[in-house]
């Protein structure tokens, strides 16, 4: 049985996935339903949620300047980032202010349009960058417990998935 909540504290979907799936009598597991496919992700998509709020806050960023973060590994204009996080530009300029005012980015001038400005780290987003890195990326408990094999699986899944 499926049992749902919703966490309003912590702003985390929860859903009771079964442990095994249940089996028929000659002990071939049933298939999902897409209930129980969408239950089993929100739950998986709430806990890396949770996972990376609470690590972007530790590291004191929000999690949307995080992101932003993590797509600056060379510099960029403000409309190649906001086409990276698939985000509004106003949205990412309101981001990108606040990553400067904190002095984890400037904008350069832009070498071949005089329009364009170039979003560059400064050595203190570097090092944020490297502790969002180690912080919320290097272990996620949700993914932690699947192997190498599962995780490639995975992945493969959420491709297809995720395909047009």
């Amino acid at each position: 049985m499926v049992v749902n909540h919703y966490c309003m504290a912590r702003g985390v979907y929860s859903a009771g996935v079964r442990e095994e799936p249940d089996t028929r009598a000659d002990g071939t597991a049933d298939v999902p339903t897409t209930a129980e496919l969408i239950d089993a992700l929100q739950t998986t998509v709430g806990r890396v949620r949770a996972h990376f709020a609470a690590t972007t806050a530790q590291v004191g960023v929000t999690p949307a300047q995080a992101k932003a973060l993590r797509q600056l590994s060379e510099p960029l204009t403000l409309k190649d980032l906001s086409a990276q996080l698939e985000a509004d530009v106003s949205n990412t300029s309101n981001t990108v202010d606040r990553l400067e005012a904190q002095g984890l980015i400037r904008k350069e001038a832009h070498l071949t349009d005089r329009r364009a400005r170039l979003l560059t780290l400064t050595d203190d987003g570097r090092r944020v960058r490297q502790a969002l890195q180690e912080a919320t990326f290097a272990r996620v408990p949700a993914l932690d417990r699947l192997d190498d094999s599962q995780r490639r699986e995975l992945y493969e899944l959420l491709r297809i998935a995720n395909s047009p």
